[in-house]
């Protein structure tokens, strides 16, 4: 039962350092966005600050372009503190005085296939645990109940009679408990927590098999979701946010065309990670659920 429980302590702190250091990952990208933005920002601000002394251009495309760069630094910023706390929950797991950050490694490594389909739960490390809780009760049901049974003794040695030897005497007794009503109710007592060992246990299983459907519901929506964003969102976007910065600083567009252009592509981009999130976090906790009794 110790092993059990060990192994299942085991996969439950594998699953949550593996949440926490998907978190660690898609806020430092979505910080790395806003970075990015802002860069493009203080080039875009001052090229427009240029334009308005020069009078190419209105106070109002100064003022307009100002106020989104100015919001760029606010949410970056807010995703640095983000992705700082996200660091300090994966920290906790650690003792040390270290502090562990993630590696930027390419996406591909993570998004990798993953059999999600299984016929049973019955070798998952909680329901072991389960099953072998009833086994201990059912150990201590017999024990208990064992204290009613008559003891029988026996014992045999030799004996000299008249002076003569050769002679072997047995004796055999018989011990029978006569007063009952302890053993009564602790023999009771086992039966009751047989019985609530056994109830726990079909509970455990309902609970597992439906936390297990559901969490693979979760994963398949957010594999879809990040599917789309990879595949179709985040190319687009990026060709949308070159060609928008080009086309402002040619003149080609104004300056409400790019700053809509822009806003649409740091939803694009800061949702994609989001989802991302969403899609490791399902992965890891699924992961759990797959997990199988050594």
């Amino acid at each position: 039962l110790a092993e059990s429980a060990l192994e299942l302590s085991t996969i439950e702190i594998e699953r949550e350092v593996s949440r926490a250091w998907a978190s660690v990952y898609t806020t430092k990208r979505t910080f790395q966005v806003y970075r990015k933005m802002d860069s493009i920002f203080e080039d875009i601000e001052r090229a427009a600050r240029i334009r308005y002394e020069t009078e190419a251009t209105s106070k109002l495309e100064y003022l307009a372009t100002s106020n989104q760069a100015n919001e760029v630094k606010i949410q970056l910023e807010q995703s640095y503190r983000d992705y700082l706390k996200s660091i300090q929950r994966l920290n906790l797991w650690f003792v040390s005085d270290t502090i562990y950050d993630v590696p930027d490694l390419p996406v591909e490594t993570l998004d990798e296939p993953l059999n999600f389909l299984v016929e049973s739960l019955e070798n998952h490390p909680l329901l072991q645990v389960s099953e072998q809780r009833i086994d201990v009760a059912k150990a201590v049901t017999r024990e208990r109940k064992s204290e009613f049974l008559p003891k029988f003794q026996g014992q045999y040695g030799r004996q000299e009679i008249a002076g003569q030897s050769g002679f072997f005497q047995y004796q055999i007794g018989i011990q029978i408990p006569l007063f009952f009503g302890p053993e009564l109710g602790r023999t009771q007592e086992a039966q009751v927590n047989r019985q609530i060992a056994e109830q726990n246990f079909y509970q455990d299983k309902i609970e597992l098999e439906t936390a297990y459907k559901n969490m693979r519901e979760d994963y398949i929506k957010w594999r879809n979701s990040w599917n789309y964003y990879r595949d179709e969102a985040l190319p687009l976007a990026q060709e949308q946010q070159d060609g928008s910065v080009l086309a402002f600083k040619e003149g080609a567009i104004d300056y409400v065309t790019f700053l809509q252009n822009i806003r649409d592509a740091i939803r694009i981009e800061v949702n994609a990670w989001s989802a991302f999130n969403d899609y490791l976090d399902s992965r890891y906790q699924l992961e759990y659920y797959l997990k199988n009794s050594n």
